[in-house]
C-alpha cells in the first residue's frame, strides 16, 4: 500500500471524534413544508422555509421536517456555461459551517430524536414536478430513467472554491437527494467544488443519505468531488446508499454512474464508510470512478457493499461495451491508489466484450492505477494472495471469492437501505476487527460475532433465522 493511503487510513481513526462533534452554540432554525421566509425558525411553531434557513447565516443547524423540498435560488458553477436566467441553475446551496439535518416529524427537542428513514425529508431537482415518481413514494425518482422535462443540474450544490474553506464542520445527514440531471461538469445530486483553485477545500461530512435517480451527461450521476485544476474535493461519506443513478450520455463517454472523483490537477480522495451502491451505471465505472489523471485520486473505502452495478452505454451513438462495472481507477499521467478494506464488490457487471466487472485499474507508461485490498471479496479474483493482496489493517490478506449471498435492498430499522447477509454468508465474521467502523450503515454495533462483518451490514442474532426486517422504504 502506498504511503498516502497508510497517511489516510490514520486519519480514520484520529479524526474519527471530530466526525461526531456538534457545532458549540449552534442557532438552531427548524424548517418545514411551505412554511414562510418571514418565519424565524426558533421553534416548530415558527419554522420558516428551508431555502431560508440556508441563506440565513445566524441558522448555523437547520432541523428539516419530513416532505418535499425543491429549490428555487439560482446558482452558476464557475467554467460551467449556465446561464443564470435558467430555472435548471436552482440548487440548494449549503454554505460553509452549515450543518443539515434532515428525518424530523416536526415535535423534536433534541436531535437524537429524529428518525430519518420514517420521516423521509427529500431533497429534490424536479422542479417542474413531472417526474415518474415511485408509486408509494411521491416526490422520489425510483431510479435515473424517471427524469422527465426540466430538472435542476444539482439538487445540492456545496462551494469550497470561495475563499471560505469547507470543512468536515459543513454537515448534510438524514436525506433523500433524488431527480438531479446535470450537464457539465456533472453532479446531478451533489456538486461538491474546489475546481480551478488551487487552495480551494471541499470536504464535507455527508451521512445517512440516500442518492436515489440521479442523472448526469457528463460525469458523477449522483455526486461528483470536483477538484479540477484546483485543490481537495474529499468530502467524509458515510451510512449511506447510493440506488438507481446514472452517467450516460449519447457520446458514450460518461464517468461514474453514483460518483465521479475528479483529481485532476487536484485531488479528490473521500473517505467512505458504511456506504451501498447498487443499480447505478456508466459507460466508465458503474458505481465509482477515480480519475487520478494528472492529478490524486485515492479514496479509503471501508465496510462498503457493491453489487448489481455496470458499466457500459450499448444505446449511445457511438456503443460503448465498458470497463469497471462497480469501480474504475484512472492513473495516467497522476496516482489512484485506492484502499478497500472490509468490502464487497460481487454481482456487478460490463457489456459484452467490457473489461473488469468488479475494478478496473488503467495500465502502462508507468502510470498503473494501484488500488489495495484487505479483507474484502471480490469476485473473479480468486481470493486472498498476488500483488492486489495488500495490508490495510491490522493483518494482511484476508480476501475472498466466494458468494456473500446478499440479500435485497431493503430498509432494515436504519436511516439508509441495506442489502442484508444471512445466515451462512461468508461476509460474516470475515472482517478485520483492527480497520472496523464501530457501526454498521443501520448503526448496530460491530462486531456482533466473533468478529466484524465485511460489507455495509453487520448481520446480528436476530437474522440468524433469516428474518431481515420489513421494508419501509422507498
Amino acid at each position: 500500500m502506498g504511503s498516502f493511503g497508510r497517511c489516510l487510513l490514520v486519519l480514520v481513526f484520529a479524526a474519527s471524534a471530530c466526525f461526531m462533534t456538534t457545532p458549540a452554540q449552534a442557532d438552531t432554525c427548524r424548517v418545514k413544508p411551505g412554511a414562510s421566509a418571514a418565519a424565524d425558525g426558533a421553534s416548530w411553531a415558527t419554522a420558516t422555509s428551508l431555502q431560508h434557513a440556508l441563506d440565513e447565516p445566524l441558522c448555523t443547524e437547520l432541523w428539516v421536517a419530513a416532505g418535499v423540498y425543491t429549490p428555487s435560488v439560482h446558482y452558476v458553477v464557475d467554467g460551467n456555461g449556465d446561464d443564470p436566467a435558467d430555472p435548471r441553475t436552482a440548487t440548494f446551496y449549503v454554505l460553509p459551517g452549515k450543518a443539515v439535518y434532515g428525518g424530523f416529524a416536526g415535535s423534536e427537542s433534541e436531535r437524537a430524536q429524529r428518525d430519518p428513514a420514517s420521516n423521509l425529508s427529500v431533497l429534490s431537482g424536479d422542479i417542474d414536478g413531472n417526474d415518474a415518481y415511485d408509486l408509494f413514494f411521491p416526490g422520489i425518482d425510483p431510479g435515473f430513467d424517471a427524469i422527465q422535462g426540466n430538472n435542476a443540474f444539482h439538487v445540492v450544490t456545496m462551494d469550497g472554491t470561495t475563499g471560505t474553506p469547507l470543512t468536515l464542520a459543513t454537515v448534510l445527514d438524514g436525506f433523500v437527494i433524488t431527480g438531479g440531471s446535470a450537464g457539465y461538469p456533472g453532479g446531478g445530486g451533489l456538486l461538491c467544488s474546489a475546481r480551478s483553485v488551487a487552495d480551494a477545500l471541499c470536504q464535507p461530512t455527508l451521512g445517512h443519505l440516500l442518492f436515489i435517480g440521479n442523472l448526469t451527461t457528463y460525469n458523477g450521476g449522483a455526486l461528483l468531488n470536483d477538484a479540477i485544476y484546483g485543490g481537495s474535493a474529499s468530502p467524509y461519506i458515510h451510512d449511506s446508499s447510493f440506488v438507481g443513478n446514472g452517467a450516460h450520455t449519447p457520446h458514450g463517454a460518461s464517468k461514474g454512474g453514483a460518483i465521479y472523483n475528479e483529481g485532476y490537477g487536484g485531488q479528490a480522495s473521500p473517505l467512505i464508510i458504511n456506504v451501498t451502491f447498487t443499480g447505478n451505471s456508466a459507460a466508465l465505472g458503474g458505481a465509482l470512478y477515480n480519475d487520478g489523471y494528472g492529478g490524486l485520486s485515492s479514496p479509503l473505502l471501508q465496510n462498503v457493499t457493491f453489487s448489481g452495478n455496470r458499466a457500459g452505454e450499448p444505446e449511445s451513438d457511438v456503443a460503448v461495451s465498458g470497463s469497471g462495472g462497480a469501480v474504475y481507477n484512472n492513473a495516467q499521467g497522476g496516482i489512484s491508489e485506492p484502499g478497500f478494506v472490509n468490502v464487497i464488490l460481487w454481482g456487478d457487471a460490463v457489456g459484452a466484450g467490457g473489461s473488469g466487472a468488479e475494478v478496473y485499474n488503467t495500465t502502462g507508461d508507468g502510470n498503473t492505477a494501484v488500488p489495495s485490498f484487505g479483507h474484502s471479496i471480490v469476485a473473479g479474483s480468486g481470493g486472498s494472495g498476488g500483488a492486489w493482496d495488500a495490508s490495510l489493517g491490522t493483518d494482511n490478506g484476508g480476501n475472498l471469492d466466494i458468494d456473500p449471498l446478499l440479500g435485497a435492498l431493503q430498509y432494515r430499522s436504519g436511516f439508509v437501505p441495506t442489502m442484508s447477509l444471512p445466515f451462512g454468508s461468508p461476509a460474516i465474521d470475515a472482517g478485520d476487527d483492527g480497520v472496523c467502523a464501530t457501526t454498521d450503515a443501520r448503526g448496530v454495533a460491530r462486531p456482533q460475532g466473533l468478529h466484524c462483518d465485511i460489507g455495509a451490514f453487520e448481520s446480528d442474532v436476530i437474522f440468524a433465522g433469516g428474518f431481515d426486517g420489513p421494508a419501509t422504504g422507498p
